[in-house]
């Protein structure tokens, strides 16, 4: 759980400083249903 919330908060700074990019994939996933860890991001880009 710890990783989680470490993850949570680098995701939310890598959003202010680069707002077009979106968590997407399993990562997405993960935070929304709280269902496993994940250990990487899928981030893509708003075109």
């Amino acid at each position: 759980m710890e990783l989680t919330k470490r993850l949570l908060t680098l995701a939310c700074d890598i959003q202010t400083v680069a707002p077009a990019f979106i968590l997407g994939g399993g990562t997405a996933v993960m935070f929304r249903y709280h269902h496993w860890e994940s250990t990487d991001f899928d981030f893509f880009f708003r075109k």
